[in-house]
């Protein structure tokens, strides 16, 4: 059961994100993300991934939640910073 909240909250916190993404393919408008923001959600993006996968036992549900996090968000920073 425990694995099983695990999951969906790692479902849920890999998805949480993809409302923006859609917004700004969509309308190719950035100007409402910070871009403090996104420097800060990268930090800790790449700061907890490297935590996760170097512990002894590698939760994959939270290692696909970085993963795909790091997708979304590697779009959002190209977009804010390639923006005119």
């Amino acid at each position: 059961m425990i694995t099983l909240i695990g999951s969906l909250g790692a479902l849920f916190f890999a998805i949480c994100a993809l409302p923006q993404v859609i917004q700004v393919w969509k309308t190719q408008d950035t100007s409402s993300l910070s871009k403090m923001f996104l420097i800060l959600w990268s930090l800790g993006e790449v700061f907890s991934f490297v935590y996760v996968i170097c512990q002894p036992v590698i939760l994959w549900p939270i290692v696909a939640n970085y993963v795909f996090n790091g997708i979304m968000l590697a779009y959002l920073l190209y977009k804010k910073l390639t923006e005119i």
